[in-house]
This record gives structure tokens, sequence and C-alpha cells, in this order.
């Protein structure tokens, strides 16, 4: 009788990477595959599996505790998920992929399998039958994926770490926004992630409009006159969250949408790029926030 521990392995659809039949194995904690083979695979779209070391509750709860457990571990995986996605987004400047999280099949596993035998077994038939993401090449693909493995890790060794909790949940928090607004379809709700995204990692409760522009221009820019324009667009852009979040109709038409839809994008990349080398090097988030009001009192030089 196989005494092993059992992990579980949660599946989801991600339209977005364009692998042949080889499998990409990120750490044994997640595996990218395509699985149909030959004139039968759907291009740019794979099988996601997620790897949570704890098996699937199996105890004789009443419904809802097993319905709040099933949504808890499904939450988990696609966090997961989501921030390799994020990563991936980061490291190779590829479009986002998407996730389609219906569903999220789940399985168990021996702990100590490899990912890699799903590759070949079960979830053949994908929820997607066409990719509406941009597709590239697959050696462009695996080789992007290569590039993401060791910012994921970067990530992770943070997220791991003992340090500051408000620092690390800031990171987690501001990757999980930042995949869903670049995959939205939909431009005012990828604005108000992209805005969550940098208020995570820039600001407390207490900081309003002025600090999150003010912060995020300090950041980013060197120059007085760059920064001031990044400063004011941040600001109007805080003031559209406002109105979509009141109800407040915005001034804005489908294509000034999307081009600040676009900007936000860029912002926020640069943001969480900018914030993963800080506290790389055992920082806080709230040291970063004291470098950068010391940077506006003009006592210390910008990065």
């Amino acid at each position: 009788m196989d005494s092993s521990k059992k992990w579980q392995v949660r599946v989801f659809d991600v339209d977005g990477l364009n692998l042949d039949e080889k499998p990409f194995v990120v750490n044994n904690e997640i595996m990218f595959s395509s699985m149909r083979a030959g004139e039968n695979r759907i291009k740019n779209v794979v099988n996601a599996h997620v790897l949570l070391k704890r098996p699937i509750s199996k105890k004789n709860h009443d419904i809802e505790s097993r319905v709040t457990n099933e949504l808890k571990d499904i939450g988990e995986a696609l966090e997961k998920l989501s921030i390799f996605l994020a990563c991936y987004n980061l490291a190779s400047n590829k479009d986002m992929p998407k996730i389609h999280a219906k569903g999220s099949r789940g399985t168990e596993i021996n702990e100590n399998d490899e990912l890699v035998k799903f590759a070949t077994s079960g979830y053949a038939d994908l929820s997607i039958v066409k990719s509406y993401v941009k597709q590239y090449e697959t050696s462009e693909v695996r080789s992007s994926l290569e590039k993401t493995v060791s910012l994921y890790n970067q990530v992770n060794q943070i997220l791991d770490s003992k340090s500051n909790k408000l620092t690390k949940r800031s990171l987690k928090t501001s990757l999980i926004l930042y995949q869903r607004g670049a995959a939205s379809e939909i431009y005012e709700a990828a604005i108000l992630e992209f805005i969550s995204a940098i208020e995570a990692l820039f600001t407390n409760v207490e900081d309003l409009r002025y600090k999150f522009a003010l912060r995020t221009s300090l950041a980013l820019e060197t120059s007085p006159e760059v920064r001031k324009d990044l400063f004011n667009f941040l600001n109007e852009t805080y003031g559209i969250r406002n109105n979509l979040i009141h109800g407040v109709d915005i001034e804005l038409g489908q294509l000034d949408t999307l081009i600040t839809n676009v900007r936000m994008m860029k912002i926020v990349g640069l943001s969480l790029l900018k914030f993963i080398n800080f506290i790389s090097s055992d920082k806080t988030k709230k040291d970063l926030m004291d470098r950068l009001d010391n940077i506006a009192l003009g006592t210390e030089k910008s990065f």
C-alpha cells in the first residue's frame, strides 16, 4: 500500500502561450503543457498544472465547508499562476496570457511524483477552442519562459522569506492585480486594477491621491520635466479611478481609455521591477516609501 503523502494539482486553461508537445515545468510547481497532439493541438492555448503541497480535502464536512475549502485551494493555485504569468510579462515584454479558471479541475499525485507525468495523461479537453491572445513562435515562447524563471524565483524568495509581512503582501497583491489588469478586455476595469497595483506598492491606507502620484513619479523618473508629466498623468488617472468607483461618468472616449490603459500597464510593470529590486536587498516597503519621501524633500538623491 502506498503510504506517501498526497499533493493536489489544480488545472487551468491558459490562452497566450504557444507550446509544442514538450511541456515546460517550473520548479515542479507549475507545468504548462499542450494536451492535444499534432493537427488536433490548439495553438497558443495550454493547460497550466499548479501543485499545492496538501491533499484535496476529503473530510465529511458540511457542504458549506467543502465548498469553502475547494474555493480556497482554487484561489491559492490561481494566485501562484497569476504571479508567474505577471513575471512572464515583466521578463519578456510579451502580451499577458489570460487564465480561464472555470472549474479548475483538481487531482492528486504522490509527493515524490513529477508534474511532467500529467503531460501525457488526462485533461485532454480544453475549455478554450480558439486563442484570442497574440501568438509568438514556439521557440520564442519557450525562451521567454526560461527567462521568466529567474524573476519568478526572485519573487518567491521574497514571498517565502521572514521579511516584513506588509512588504510581502504588497508585492503579492500588486503582481496579481497587474496580471488581471493586463489580461482584462475591459479597459475601465484594467485601469482600476493598475491603480490598485501601484497603490499596493507605494502607499498606505492613510495616503491619498497626492502621494500615489508623487511617490510613483519619484520612483520611476529622474528628470524634473518627465517626472512632472508622469505626476500629472497619474494624478489625472487617479481621478478617473475615483469617478469609475463612485459611478460618475468619465469624459474619455474609447481611444483615450485605451491609451491610458496602455501607459498605465507600462508604469505598473516598471514599478513592480523597481519594488522587487529594492526589497531584494533586505529592505521593506516602509524603507522604500521613506526613501521616496526623502527624495521629495531633497535629503536623498534619486535612484
